[in-house]
C-alpha cells in the first residue's frame, strides 16, 4: 500500500510538471471564453497525470491491477476520448455511446453489475433483474457527466471527488474491503496532488492546470466503478462497504446539480447537455460570491451531506428512511435553486 501510494503520487507530480511545460505544443490548453471563469490560457493535462498515477499500479500492485484490468482499460479509453474532446470537441451523442459501451464492458467483463438499489421503498430489497445492465450503464453515464459538469471553478471538481473518496475510503477500511480501500486511497492521493496545481492556494493565484475532459471522464467513471464495487458486494458473495443510497449521499452535490440542470433545460425545451450558467456554482458566482467562497462552501457542504449519509448507515437507520431524508433534502435544493434561477 505504502509503495503504491508513494509511486502513484510521484508519477502524478512528475507527469504534471512535464506536461504543463509542453501542453501548448500538444494543443492541450484551454483559452478563456464564454462562461469560463479563468483569465489566461491554461494547460488541460490534469487527467493525463492522474491516469499516469493510476497506471503505476501495474508495477507496484500488479495483482490488484490485473484483477481489475477492465477498469484500467476503461480509464485509458476514456482518457483518449477526453483528449480528443478537449482538442476538437466530440458530439455529445458519440460521447454518450462510448460511455454506454464502457458500462457494458464493466458489466460483462469487469464483474461490476448494478444488481439492486437496496430497500429504498419499504418493500424489501429491490433487485434490478433484467434491468441490471441498463442501470449499470446509467450509473457510468451519470457518474461521468455529474463529475464533468462540476468542472467549472478552480478546485471544485477535485474537491468534490476528494470528499466522496475520503468518506468511501474510511468506510472501506471499517468494512475490511481491501480493493476498494486501496483504489480509493490511490485515486484520492493523485487527485490531491493535482489539487496542489489546481486549487487556489496562496502559491496559486489561479489554477496552473485543469483536469480537462480526459480528467473528468476518468474521475467520474472511477467514482461510479468504486461505488458499484462497494455497494453490490452482497449480491456477489462479497463484503458490502455501503448501501446504494449511501453512495447517493456521498456524491450528493454533483448528482443533484446535474439532475437540476437537466430538468430545467428539458422544461425549457433545450438539449440536456447544452451549456448554460444554471449550475449551482455559477448561480452562486452570479450572486456575488468569490470563486474561493463558492468552492470552499460547496466542499464543506459535500463533506457534511456525505457524513450525514455515512452516519445514517452506521446508526442502523434503514435504507428506506435514509432515502426519504435524501429526497427531502433534494426537494429543498430544487426549491432553493429554482428561486435563484427565476430571480436572476
Amino acid at each position: 500500500m505504502i509503495l503504491a501510494l508513494v509511486c502513484s503520487v510521484g508519477v502524478t507530480f512528475a507527469t504534471l510538471v512535464v506536461l504543463i511545460s509542453i501542453a501548448p505544443r500538444l494543443g492541450l490548453v484551454d483559452s478563456p471564453e464564454g462562461r469560463k471563469q479563468h483569465s489566461q490560457t491554461t494547460p488541460v493535462v490534469g487527467g493525463l497525470a492522474i491516469v499516469a498515477g493510476l497506471l503505476s499500479l501495474y508495477f507496484t500492485a500488479p495483482d490488484l491491477f490485473l484483477a481489475h484490468w477492465v477498469i484500467f482499460a476503461s480509464v485509458v479509453i476514456l482518457m483518449f476520448v477526453g483528449i480528443v474532446d478537449d482538442i476538437t470537441h466530440i458530439h455529445s451523442a458519440v460521447r454518450m455511446l462510448i460511455q454506454i459501451g464502457i458500462g457494458c464492458a464493466i458489466y460483462f467483463e469487469g464483474n461490476l453489475p448494478f444488481m439492486s438499489v437496496g430497500d429504498i421503498w419499504f418493500m424489501g430489497d429491490l433487485g434490478l433483474g433484467p434491468y441490471s445492465l441498463t442501470f449499470t450503464c446509467i450509473a457510468v453515464v451519470g457518474g461521468v457527466n455529474a463529475i464533468n459538469m462540476m468542472d467549472g471553478l478552480d478546485g471544485l471538481c477535485g474537491l468534490m471527488v476528494v470528499s466522496a473518496l475520503a468518506l468511501l475510503a474510511g468506510m472501506a477500511y471499517v468494512a475490511g474491503h481491501a480493493d476498494v480501500l486501496t483504489l480509493s486511497l490511490i485515486l484520492l492521493s493523485v487527485v490531491i496532488v493535482f489539487l496542489g496545481f489546481n486549487y487556489r492556494f496562496p502559491w496559486n493565484r489561479s489554477a496552473r492546470v485543469f483536469l480537462g475532459d480526459s480528467g473528468t471522464y476518468v474521475l467520474g467513471f472511477m467514482i461510479a466503478a468504486l461505488f458499484l464495487m462497494a455497494s453490490q458486494g452482497p449480491y456477489k458473495g462479497d463484503v458490502q462497504v455501503l448501501t446504494p443510497v449511501t453512495a447517493l449521499w456521498l456524491l450528493f452535490i454533483p448528482l443533484i446539480d446535474i439532475a437540476g440542470v437537466i430538468w430545467r433545460r428539458t422544461r425549457g425545451s433545450r438539449w440536456p447537455v447544452d451549456d448554460d450558467r444554471e449550475h449551482l456554482h455559477y448561480l452562486l458566482i452570479d450572486r456575488g460570491y468569490s470563486t474561493e467562497q463558492v468552492v470552499n462552501r460547496l466542499f464543506v457542504s459535500a463533506l457534511l451531506l456525505g457524513s450525514i449519509g455515512v452516519a445514517l448507515f452506521y446508526l442502523g437507520v434503514s435504507e428506506s428512511w435514509s432515502y426519504v431524508v435524501f429526497m427531502s433534502v433534494c426537494v429543498g435544493y430544487f426549491v432553493w435553486t429554482n428561486r435563484m434561477v427565476r430571480s436572476g
